[in-house]
């Protein structure tokens, strides 16, 4: 730590847990210990070997993640998703400890983070005598606003007032030029003269590679002052990696010295990492360092045995290469990156030897062959300065704090508040049009001119979004609002002013107008607010505080988290769904269109049929079905210990599930292919052989995945029935010895082709693939282009949770060859028109659509045009109105189910339609104001009650209760039930009609929280209302969303 003192000279200091607490640094390890007890710091690392399933390091990266934003999954075997999401951007991810003997307890790295931030905090109090509250936080260059936030969050969490989150290379630089000086006091005048702006400018580039992250920052200095002008870097790269290849190579040396030794252990691998991270310490300042682990084997011996090895850096170096190399790699992009924004200012771009200084920040920068191949990219550099990289990113921050402060003054104080990544808005099927470029500094303003790309549309969304990527896909959601009441024109004719501002405080201002129409909305995209909520944050400091308080006897402070619920086998991301955008561009010639004189007239209506899932239960229907299952395991040397046992109990969870009338079939490969077993039928006696060859897998050296997948594809397309191939793997593709990685999708699909052309079998391929380390968009090509099933990865976990029989099954099978879908109108409703890819036919009232088993996800839509009656009641702009759903498994021959499904209609020609914020809240909403209808009509008290929790329970467990509009429905409820509870029931129920009334009033009644924008005027469809249907085992969801409007269309995102 680096205290700045009021008369500007420096003080180091170390803090110092205990007597034997040498090193000024304090880990970021967090552990439950196995006495119960919470430990922090170098306490946590000591324990790390004993206890390493408790022990928590490397938060840093899970920081405002969400589970599917870890790339690589690098984290998998240590990660969950949590089921109480506390954000509206989805699951965040979370760290999976062990509570006692049976039971798995969640936190979330805000916690971790906040534990860590309150040790040091605590210690500096101590050390000064007094309260510690305002703090600098520093993160890596590449965090986006979700990480930024979460790091927000966890100093609140902690009990901190952070004052700003900083970019690591920033405040080193501040701190290597800042720091070689005395700092001026307070009231000291800074040098801002002419001269000394005019002085030489020089670039300079700071390379932050610690134990987490490689970050790059290009700088402009010239004289006291500079800038940043560009950020780059890889958040999932740092010496963490190094450590992990170096513990793969030492162990598969060990092994060779020690070949009757288990050394898979977590216990031996722990102890294996911490020596390796030591050697690679070392080896930077030496040639060379005698690595030695103690090896116990617990069942013959409880002494321990060293087993040694002399790591020279010429080794050390060779392992580690490819880690290095990437290490450089974003340099490129770096200068590519500052091109634009430095030749419009200086009248040419910046290359590799423009650079003058390097700046070597993180314990892992000190690497001699990292700094050559530094050296190397920058070969004019003419100062390297590299003094005290470890702590120099700590002195930056506190000497920026104090400098905010006003304590101090200093001459390069550091414009640091930039856009880390690019903020855009969608335009042309969900592409990016970029606002603010990445690394502008703000207070700053765009405007553009955007206009309309259908004729007659009367309305349109802006969606801003922050990130590199070229669909809003890839990149991070922010916000969004529509600006709605355009003329009907032709397209591209309206022009519409937006502007686009973000202030001191770094808050997001988008406003849009067209004539007199003007909307718009502020997000809060860089402040001091953080991400959470402020009941979760309360939550989780009170949380905290119960940690860090002396515990009582006999109590695990494990118990104070939050259960684990055991996930197995977890999906990719799934593409973002969204909501329908409307408008005005088609006619309802066969609809009779309102006419005031008729009370009875027709109602156009619009609603779209979303079928969520086609997979039946597994062991309801499989037992008619004949299907051959081929599996495909990656037998090569990285396969060796846990990933070889993980999928061992995996595919024999798979084999006990199989049924009589379904084959098996098994193909290894490593180096060569092996057909272990032919397809044969799973009686008894094959399984147990299919058994014993799972039990006898042994590993072999190279990798050759496409001899083996090709050859498991061979088998199932020669059995000529329908089939799945399962392929297992650990790691890349290919060696190098039989095909390119990138000619294997091209080969696959050429080969298969070709057997698809001399076999009626049906084939589908799933991909499975273990932990982080293998080459996922492979996998995922294969199973999209070459199956068309589906990619997922695998823990050690996976045959341990309750889940995994069903998630397995919707895996890889498909148990109908298509499912018939009846839709029939009752209570006067008319259907005008059925918009699907699906095969259609119609017979009486009744529309029956053919939905394949193999059917997208995403496209598994039908719009129907709609004819209703209206309401009767004019107070209320709704009425109820249903259409019977029924759908047939075609390959069993019988009915699994049938039910009734309500929506909710407008009875009047809204003149514009808008976009509904979020689909879940409408459902809330809708279903709310059906309970509230049918609460109103209950024979009696009780059953009232009961209507009105059911709609408040559904509330609190759905994605959206953090929403203004759930919270506001939640409030509603509470006072309804302590009504109907408490008053007469008879003006209770008054009050229940009263309340319905008012919800579905054009503007709401006073204090509604149900129509009171016209941004919620698309009225969703809720699920079933009768409980009591036939389902023989099937789980299919539907949901119908219902927008009213005399002329629109569907625009599908």
């Amino acid at each position: 730590m680096v205290i700045i003192k009021e008369d500007g000279t420096r003080q180091d200091i170390g803090i110092y847990v205990d007597d034997s607490d040498v090193d000024p640094c304090i880990p970021s390890i967090v552990a439950f210990a196995q006495n119960g007890e919470l430990l922090v710091g170098e306490k946590a690392l000591r324990q790390a070997v004993v206890n390493p399933h408790s022990t928590i390091y490397e938060v840093k990266r899970l920081m405002g993640r969400s589970y599917y934003d870890d790339p690589d999954h690098k984290f998998v075997y240590r990660v969950r998703p949590t089921l109480k999401s506390h954000s509206l951007k989805g699951v965040r991810a979370a760290v999976e400890i062990p509570c006692g003997k049976f039971r798995k307890k969640l936190v979330q790295p805000e916690l971790i983070s906040a534990l860590i931030l309150r040790h040091v905090a605590d210690h500096a109090q101590r050390y000064f005598g007094v309260a510690v509250k305002d703090v600098v936080i520093s993160v890596p260059a590449q965090f986006d606003d979700a990480q930024r936030k979460a790091t927000m969050d966890a100093g609140l969490i902690a009990g901190l007032n952070p004052v700003k989150i900083v970019n690591e290379p920033t405040v080193a630089v501040f701190a290597a030029n800042s720091l070689t000086e005395k700092l001026l006091a307070a009231n000291d005048e800074i040098d801002n003269s002419e001269e000394e702006k005019q002085r030489h400018t020089i670039w300079a580039v700071v390379a932050d590679i610690g134990g987490g992250t490689t970050d790059y920052a290009l700088m402009q200095i010239q004289g006291s002052f500079y800038k940043v002008i560009t950020t780059d870097g890889d958040k999932t790269l740092g010496g963490r990696e190094i450590d992990i290849r170096l513990t793969e190579e030492m162990t598969r040396i060990l092994e060779k010295k020690y070949s009757h030794f288990n050394l898979n252990s977590s216990e031996f691998q722990q102890k294996l990492r911490i020596e390796c991270e030591n050697a690679k310490i070392v080896l930077s300042e030496k040639q060379q360092y005698s690595l030695t682990v103690e090896y116990v084997d617990q069942g013959e011996r409880t002494e321990s045995l060293p087993l040694e090895h002399l790591l020279t850096r010429v080794e050390f170096e060779e392992y580690v290469s490819g880690i290095l190399e990437a290490m450089i790699k974003p340099l490129h992009s770096l200068l590519t990156r500052a091109g634009g924004s430095i030749t419009e200012t200086f009248g040419q771009g910046i290359k590799a030897e423009n650079i003058e200084d390097l700046y070597l920040v993180g314990g892992t920068s000190q690497i001699p062959k990292l700094k050559k191949l530094l050296l190397s990219y920058f070969s004019n550099v003419k100062n390297v300065r590299h003094k005290d990289p470890v702590q120099l990113v700590s002195r930056g921050a506190a000497a920026f704090g104090a400098a905010l402060t006003g304590l101090v003054q200093v001459g390069k104080m550091p414009r640091i508040d930039a856009v880390p990544l690019p903020i855009s808005i969608a335009v042309d099927m969900d592409d990016m049009h970029v606002i603010f470029e990445r690394n502008r500094l703000y207070p700053c303003i765009e405007k553009r001119t955007l206009t309309t790309y259908t004729n007659n549309q009367n309305a349109i969304v802006i969606e801003v979004y922050e990130g590199e990527g070229r669909t809003a896909d890839e990149c991070h959601f922010l916000g969004e609002f529509e600006l709605s009441g355009i003329p009907p024109l032709p397209k591209n004719v309206p022009e519409i002013q937006a502007t686009f501002k973000i202030d001191t405080n770094g808050i997001l201002s988008v406003k849009a107008s067209y004539g007199d129409m003007v909307k718009g909305m502020k997000l809060d995209v860089y402040s001091k607010s953080g991400g959470m909520i402020g009941k979760t944050r309360d939550k989780m400091h009170l949380i905290l505080s119960q940690l860090m308080s002396p515990s009582s006897e006999g109590q695990a402070k494990c118990e104070l988290l939050e259960d684990a619920t055991p996930m197995s086998v977890i999906p990719v991301k799934p593409r973002k769904s969204n909501v329908l955008k409307l408008s005005v561009d088609s006619k309802y010639d066969s609809v009779k269109m309102v006419d005031s004189s008729d009370p009875n007239a027709l109602v156009p209506a619009i609603g779209m049929v979303t079928v969520k899932g086609l997979v039946i239960d597994y062991d309801s229907v499989t037992k008619g079905t004949n299907l051959d299952i081929v599996l495909v395991v990656d037998l090569s040397g990285s396969m060796a210990g846990v990933p070889i046992s993980t999928m061992k109990t995996v595919i024999l969870h798979l084999i006990d599930s199989l049924k009589e009338n379904h084959r098996l079939g098994i193909v290894t490969y490593a180096t060569n292919v092996f057909r272990n077993l032919e397809l044969v039928s799973c009686t008894a006696g094959n399984m147990s052989r299919a058994r014993d060859i799972v039990n006898d897998f042994w590993i072999m050296s190279s990798t050759n995945l496409y001899g083996g997948l090709l050859s498991g594809l061979e088998m199932a397309y020669h059995g000529g029935r329908r089939s799945r191939v399962l392929l297992f793997t650990d790691g890349h593709a290919n060696d190098g010895k039989w095909i390119e990685n990138d000619d294997i999708i091209r080969e696959i699909v050429r080969e298969t082709t070709a057997l698809r052309s001399r076999t009626q079998a049906q084939v589908m391929l799933s991909t499975f693939g273990y932990l982080g380390k293998h080459d996922e968009l492979l996998l995922k090509k294969l199973a999209t282009y070459v199956g068309g099933g589906t990619y997922n990865f695998v823990n050690e976990n996976t045959a341990l949770a309750s889940t995994f029989a069903k998630v397995l099954g919707d895996a890889i099978h498909t148990i109908a060859e298509k499912i018939e879908l009846s839709i029939t109108p009752l209570d006067k409703v008319q259907i005008v028109e059925a918009i699907t890819n699906f095969q259609t036919r119609q017979e009486s009232e009744k529309l029956i659509f053919e939905i394949p088993s193999t059917a997208d996800q995403q496209s598994r839509h039908i719009l129907l045009r709609l004819a209703v009656p209206p309401t009767t009641e004019p107070s209320i702009h709704a009425g109820l109105y249903r259409v019977e759903l029924a759908y047939t498994n075609t390959l069993t021959e019988r009915e699994e189910g049938s039910e009734e499904y309500f929506y909710v209609a407008r009875t009047e020609i809204l003149d514009v339609e808008t976009r509904s914020r979020d689909v879940d809240e409408q459902l809330n909403r809708v279903f709310v104001a059906r309970q509230i209808e049918l609460a109103s009509k209950a024979e009696n008290r009780e059953k009232s009650v009961e209507l009105l929790k059911e709609a408040y329970d559904k509330i609190q467990k759905s994605d959206s209760k953090s929403h203004t509009l759930s919270v506001c429905l939640s409030e509603d409820l509470e006072q309804l039930i302590q009504d109907v509870e408490q008053g007469d029931f008879n003006t209770a129920k008054k009050s229940l009609q009263d309340s319905l009334t008012s919800h579905w009033q054009e503007k709401g009644g006073r204090g509604s929280c149900y129509v009171t924008r016209k941004e919620d005027k698309l009225i969703s469809i809720f699920t079933s209302l009768n409980k009591s249907h036939k389902w023989s085992g099937t789980d299919i969801r539907l949901i119908i969303i219902l927008a009213f409007c005399s002329l629109i269309v569907i625009v599908f995102i």
